[in-house]
């Protein structure tokens, strides 16, 4: 695939990319259960325990800078919209 003409940092970022093999975030892992743990947390519906829980992974999880980025973060912390939604969610829940 060309994609034309690249500094050295980009190219190396793209054969990192697109050598990456997804794996188990083990740090994520920890916090998502440990969280799961806490009895309190199953008097909420399950829509606002996953906001809680994207709450506690955002504060909890370290965050990784890798060598060329420009942009940084952890791979383990990928949220989709709809776990994005959730977060909005809980932030106005709070804020009320």
């Amino acid at each position: 695939m060309d994609f034309g003409k690249s500094s050295e940092r980009v190219k190396k970022l793209r054969d990192r990319l697109v050598g990456f093999t997804p794996t188990t975030c083990i740090e994520r892992a920890r916090i998502v259960t440990n969280f799961y743990k806490r009895k309190d947390i199953f008097k909420y519906p399950a829509v606002i325990q996953r906001a809680f829980v994207i709450d506690e992974i955002v504060r909890k999880m370290s965050i990784i800078i890798n060598e060329d980025e420009l942009i940084v973060g952890n791979r383990g912390l990928i949220l989709d919209r709809e776990l994005f939604s959730q977060r909005c969610l809980l932030i106005g829940l709070k804020r009320n």
